[in-house]
């Protein structure tokens, strides 16, 4: 078969075979947007192997796939002879063109074809030819094919001689593989690239289409399972005729029908009677414009009871093809819900209103009188203090439910605006002069920045309220010495009016949810700052009313807060603009000033138990006022210690070791349920009864504090009965409770000294008398061995004496362990060296022993207690046998004498050791002294200190009469 036939054959089958399959028109191609993932799928060598080995074994040139640059994508199919021959002697480097063998320039086949878009036919020096064919799809280029590798015409000696010569190979043999090959004329190999570039554009929409069937196929997958997989949406198609042509399961569940009953039905019959036209003429007719609409309305299900659904008709597809999705949820009871917010909120709104106006008649009968007689004079300096105490409280609580009042106006929207001809300009400066008393007493540095004046519009109590709140946070949260600012200036028709402070500022994330109600900058029991958190919400409120704008914004010097206030300066058209005098709210003023007063702490109270020996009772509260008048109450029965915040309560606990410590939760710097934990830490403190103050009925925080180690609590507000009985009831406790301990610690201390004078009286008996006897018994024996006596009665007499011998040591060493003789005769230096030679005898530990030599003598009670505690510590030491090395010490001075056992790896808390612990603890604490064991991860430390006898006579002098009879029997 010729070529050409080959080439007709080729065209006619495999060619044909692969448009059919790919079954794409041309213009389809042209929208494709290639991604690089498709792309390389597009040109997977794997993909191409079977076309391109057949092309190149039928057509008889070497054919290769390469990518835009070039290079090869996988094999070269059918390589010729002298091309493979001259490659396998000298291999090229991954550079150039991979068919030329001496290129005259860098060959740019494959980078003309993609450019042109057509067949691009190279020769190289050697004569070998070769073209490049562009693999594009839909105008985008992807690739190409090359195929080659033949000569046009017989090969030349020379220029075959000058090839090999440059790539270093024998010309006889470049030449003989040369011959070898049939020469294919340009117009045949331009015929075969036409060919292979018809077949190339067959194979790449079949493959695309292949590509795009199988994503497809996936894609309709994921589709059907997400479809099918939505419970709570009903999801479902219909044609233009409104005929249903999918159903989900959801929309089963939701409507009833199952997909076998709704098929090919009309979709009305989901919709109530009276909304029928109006679905198909003007909600299709929307979604066919805009592409998508939202919708809420009845639906009816196939038993025939409604329920309110919200959804979304999207017109799909084009032309006659085009269909309707509704996505539908059930939203009757959501409504139901929303509706009983609204009410459920109004209702609150009404609550807030309602009790705001009962508290104001209250508080007006409670500031008139006041004021009235304050006003009278001839007051005590004590009633006057009183009579302010309750103005200046009576006024807090009537700011705030002037708050909770406007909140609900505001709510409601029955807060009207009404304007009047201000001037800003001095407006602003008043409401910072009310602040001059605060700058002196803090140190604060108040900056006015003002123009001569600012005529505007506005409602003058209202501004006038955020003036006072802005100015009152920068002044709450700047420190002594710090900064304030505040600055208006005419902007165009606005105005703007600016507050910095040089206090600790705003995070930027924070800077939008503090204008949020309740929401405040520090939460958590130990804020530092008090307040509602509805200051700036009713303040951004206001500036609303007003078309104006309020926020927190990025200080100048990138330190402390800025907020920023923007107002129109003209009332709205048509608003009734009054022209009255300017007449500030004092009240309000005074309030906001006197919150942020500091106020001296209250001296402590005078009274009958401020001097004398009365329990002591340390108050921590952070209201000066509360702390005042809870400490007045308490002061004619106990002595007083008054604290502000958590961490001075802790520091002045651990100073004057309180009967009972009262403290309230909420306090700046450490919190109340803070300060409890601290507490319960110090060992000195751990039996000290607290009782909390709370403002908050949780249970949850009242058993927190209970478990964490309080003893009760109380709520505010207080009743001073109900605090007098509280405290007086478990101070007494507590002493009762001390005066038991302190009455068994003699008791035992007393048994210990009688215990101590049984063992040094048996050790004398053991020694004096039984060793003396053995002693006397071994004398008779060894004298009743002659030289006469049988060797049997030598025998007996023999182990008679060793026996009599060991029973003489055990009872030395007995007597010994209940009351060392050394102690008494010697001292504890030889009593102690003495001991530890036997323990390292019986244990194998290395002990030493530091103990210094002008101690001298010492009381004989706290020479045996010493003794005991290194004898009590070496034998639990005995039971390690891992411990290596251990170290004895003895000190003292001119006021106490101790000692300390410390060892490396001698874990703490052996069950053994805890009886015989517990017991010099107990013998330790009688003579008025403290024994402390320090465990760590490299070992234990016992140290034990002891006062010189003046504790001790003090002690002895207290002792029951029944131990002194006794200790004397």
């Amino acid at each position: 078969m010729s070529a050409l036939k080959e080439t007709a054959d080729l065209e006619d089958g495999a060619a044909g075979i692969f448009r059919e399959q790919a079954n794409l028109s041309e213009e389809e191609i042209s929208y494709v947007d290639i991604s690089r993932e498709w792309r390389d799928e597009l040109l997977d060598p794997e993909g191409w192997n079977k076309v391109l080995e057949t092309f190149a074994v039928t057509m008889r040139l070497a054919v290769a796939l390469t990518d835009r640059e070039g290079r090869l994508l996988g094999k070269c199919h059918n390589p010729q002879p002298a091309w493979l021959w001259a490659r396998a002697a000298k291999p090229q480097a991954d550079v150039g063109c991979p068919f030329c063998l001496a290129p005259p320039a860098s060959c740019s086949a494959v980078a003309d074809a993609l450019g042109t878009g057509k067949v691009v036919m190279v020769e190289d020096h050697a004569g070998l030819a070769h073209v490049a064919v562009p693999l594009s799809l839909g105008g985008q280029q992807l690739g190409s094919l090359i195929a080659g590798q033949v000569f046009n015409h017989f090969p030349e000696p020379l220029p075959l001689q000058r090839v090999a010569r440059e790539l270093g190979i024998s010309p006889q043999e470049f030449w003989q593989k040369a011959v070898q090959q049939v020469p294919v004329s340009r117009a045949t190999l331009q015929l075969y690239a036409d060919l292979l570039m018809s077949l190339d554009q067959a194979f790449l929409g079949q493959r695309y289409a292949a590509i795009l069937e199988r994503k497809l196929t996936q894609t309709s997958r994921r589709y059907r399972l997400f479809f099918d997989g939505v419970k709570d949406y009903a999801l479902f198609t219909a044609d233009r005729a409104s005929r249903i042509t999918s159903w989900n399961s959801g929309a089963e569940r939701l409507f009833g029908y199952t997909a076998a009953e709704i098929m090919g039905q009309d979709a009305s019959c989901l919709v109530v009677e009276d909304d029928v036209h109006r679905e198909r003429q003007q909600r299709m007719s929307e979604a066919d414009r805009l592409g998508w609409v939202e919708y809420e309305g009845w639906r009816v299900r196939k038993d025939g009871t409604r329920f309110l659904a919200a959804g979304v008709l999207a017109s799909i597809g084009e032309g006659d093809a085009r269909e309707f999705g509704s996505l539908v949820r059930d939203v009757t009871d959501l409504r139901r819900s929303e509706q009983g917010l609204r009410e459920l909120d109004r209702l609150k709104t009404d609550f807030f209103a309602n009790i705001s106006h009962e508290l104001r008649t209250p508080l007006t009968l409670i500031l008139g009188p006041v004021r009235k007689r304050l006003a009278a004079g001839g007051v005590k300096d004590e009633e006057r203090q009183d009579m302010e105490l309750i103005q200046r409280n009576a006024r807090l609580l009537l700011r705030h439910v002037n708050d909770l009042l406007d909140l609900s106006k505001l709510d409601a929207g029955g807060m009207n605006t009404e304007y009047a001809e201000v001037d800003l300009a001095r407006m602003v400066r008043r409401a910072a002069s009310n602040f001059e008393g605060l700058t002196r007493e803090r140190g604060v540095t108040c900056a006015i920045e003002a123009p001569a004046s600012l005529p505007a519009e506005l409602d003058p109590p209202k501004i006038e309220r955020v003036l006072l709140n802005l100015l009152s946070n920068a002044f709450k949260f700047t420190p002594p010495g710090g900064n304030v600012r505040i600055a208006v200036r005419g902007l165009g028709d606005r105005a703007i009016v600016e507050v910095e402070d040089s206090g600790p500022g705003i995070p930027p994330e924070m800077r939008e949810a503090i204008f949020d109600r309740f929401h405040q900058l520090e939460g958590g029991a130990d804020r530092r700052f008090g307040g509602t958190g509805l200051g700036l919400s009713i303040a951004r409120q206001f500036v609303n009313l007003h078309g104006g704008s309020i926020g927190a914004e990025e200080p100048r010097n990138r330190s402390g807060s800025l907020f920023r206030v923007e107002l129109p300066l003209k009332a709205p058209g048509g608003a009734d603009v009054r022209r009255i005098p300017e007449q500030p709210d004092m009240e309000a003023t005074r309030q906001a000033v006197e919150e942020l007063r500091v106020r001296e702490p209250a001296r402590r109270p005078s009274g009958p138990a401020t001097a004398s020996g009365a329990p002591v009772v340390l108050l921590v509260e952070d209201n000066p006022d509360m702390n005042a008048f809870i400490a007045e109450t308490l002061s004619a029965t106990y002595r007083v210690f008054c604290a502000f915040d958590g961490q001075e309560g802790l520091e002045k606990a651990q100073e004057v070791h309180p009967d009972l410590i009262l403290c309230d939760i909420m306090m700046p710097r450490m919190s109340g349920e803070r300060m409890v934990r601290e507490i319960r830490r110090h060992p000195e403190l751990e039996d000290v009864p607290i009782v909390l103050l709370t403002a908050k009925v949780d249970d949850d925080l009242r058993v927190e504090l209970l478990r964490e180690g309080a003893q009760d609590y109380l709520c505010k507000p207080l009743d001073t009965r109900t605090i007098l009985a509280k405290v007086g009831r478990f101070i007494a406790d507590r002493r009762r409770r001390k005066e038991t301990e302190e009455a068994l610690h003699r008791l035992s201390g007393s048994l210990l000294q009688v215990h101590d004078r049984e063992r040094k009286e048996i050790a004398q008996e053991l020694h004096e008398n039984t060793v003396q006897c053995l002693a006397a018994v071994q004398i008779q024996l060894s004298m009743a061995r002659t030289p006469a006596a049988s060797p049997e009665v030598t025998r007996i007499l023999a182990d008679g004496h060793a026996l009599l011998e060991q029973c003489s040591c055990d009872l030395r060493t007995l007597s010994y362990g209940l009351h060392p003789p050394l102690l008494d005769n010697l001292g504890l230096k030889a009593a102690m060296e003495s001991h530890i030679q036997n323990f390292i005898r019986a244990n194998g530990i290395q002990v030493s022993l530091d103990i210094p030599s002008g101690l001298g003598r010492l009381p004989a009670d706290i020479e045996l207690t010493l003794f005991r505690v290194m004898q009590e510590s070496l034998m639990n030491l005995g039971c390690h046998s891992a411990i290596g090395k251990a170290g004895v010490r003895v000190f003292g001075d001119a006021f106490e004498a101790g000692l300390e056992v410390t060892a490396k790896g001698w874990p703490a808390g052996e069950p053994a050791a805890e009886i015989g612990i517990a017991a010099i603890r107990e013998r330790v604490r009688s003579l008025g002294g403290q024994l402390e064991i320090a465990s760590g991860v490299e070992g234990t430390t016992v140290r034990a200190v002891l006062p010189f006898p003046a504790g001790l006579d003090r002690q002895k002098r207290d002792r029951p009469k029944e131990i002194e009879a006794l200790l004397a029997g």
